[in-house]
């Protein structure tokens, strides 16, 4: 199992200690649907047998559904339970440790409170800032890739996009220096044309895009994508382009300046945690329905966001979704 590969690593490396992996005798005596969340094995931490729940990502757990798994599995083995993931969300971080659930994440955290450790490693490889779009250049390679025309004018962007004509110029230079774009023959930059098809220059162009996510928040009541502003994102947006299920929380987004509106005018106010909302709503860095003619977020969109996400039945829908993109 390659989690429990990389857990037995992280263990050796980072405590010189060996887990001492072995099966889970009690099988039978856990829920079906516990089987189905994790695979269980028993194990021997710091003098200590425990029981290590590797998360199978069959189903996407929240905290709250996390804590109630290991106490379950807890109570019926009589052993302390580890929750074991290849990633953890922030926000979800701090709800586990608010609920003492025991977890490793190989390589970047480990909170164990019955040991007393707790180590955060923020260090991840991702490319430097410099290596990435800024958010205009960004809108403005977007909108090439929509745009069925290679060759596209600054004023006209501009007014897509809603940016000052000297923005966008300086969005195209960083195009230009990227080479995705090509400026006329005269020098100067009143317009621009791709180097390449709109395809070519996707996979060119694809490795500088950034997560437009700025924050998320979790709201009650429930706000749908019938507003104004607010756009189904996410896995929400990823379940209406492919055969991957919504999450049981719907994914919206707006703009900062969207949701201090709704806050303002008490349409919705922002809990603290996931299980005490009705949605989970992304605040972008900017206007999440600028490509779209729906309610529903862009394709290309929906790549820039879950590009990284590291659950493979999430890749598997973003690679189906770009197949049956138009270029």
């Amino acid at each position: 199992m390659q989690m429990q590969t990389a857990i037995s690593n992280y263990l050796i490396h980072t405590f010189g200690i060996q887990p001492d992996f072995k099966g889970v005798k009690e099988h039978n005596a856990l829920p079906i649907y516990l089987l189905h969340r994790f695979e269980l094995t028993e194990g021997n931490l710091f003098n200590q047998e425990v029981v290590f729940a590797f998360d199978k990502g069959n189903t996407r757990l929240t905290p709250l559904e996390i804590k109630k798994s290991m106490d379950a599995i807890k109570k019926r083995i009589n052993k302390p339970v580890i929750y074991c993931a290849e990633a953890i969300k922030y926000i979800e971080v701090i709800r586990l440790i608010a609920y003492q659930v025991q977890f490793i994440v190989p390589g970047k955290q480990v909170y164990l409170p019955d040991f007393m450790i707790y180590i955060n490693k923020r260090d991840q490889n991702i490319l430097q800032q410099k290596d990435r779009f800024t958010p205009v250049a960004q809108q403005a390679f977007l909108y090439f890739m929509h745009n069925k025309t290679s060759e596209l004018y600054l004023g006209e962007i501009a007014l897509k996009l809603g940016y000052s004509p000297m923005s966008i110029s300086r969005a195209l230079n960083e195009l230009l220096g990227k080479k995705l774009v090509k400026k006329p023959n005269d020098g100067r930059l009143s317009f621009a044309r791709l180097l390449d098809d709109r395809k070519t220059a996707w996979e060119k162009g694809k490795k500088y895009l950034f997560n437009p996510v700025e924050t998320v928040k979790f709201v009650t009541p429930e706000i749908d994508s019938t507003m104004r502003g607010v756009y189904e994102s996410g896995i929400t947006a990823l379940s209406r382009y492919s055969m991957l299920a919504d999450d049981d929380k719907k994914t919206y987004a707006c703009t900062k300046v969207e949701l201090e509106k709704m806050l303002q005018d008490e349409i919705c106010k922002v809990v603290d945690f996931a299980e005490d909302a009705e949605i989970k709503l992304e605040v972008w860095k900017y206007d999440p329905g600028q490509f779209t003619s729906g309610k529903t977020v862009d394709e290309l969109s929906i790549y820039t966001q879950l590009k990284d996400d590291p659950d493979e039945r999430v890749q598997q829908a973003l690679d189906g979704m770009m197949e049956e993109f138009e270029w």
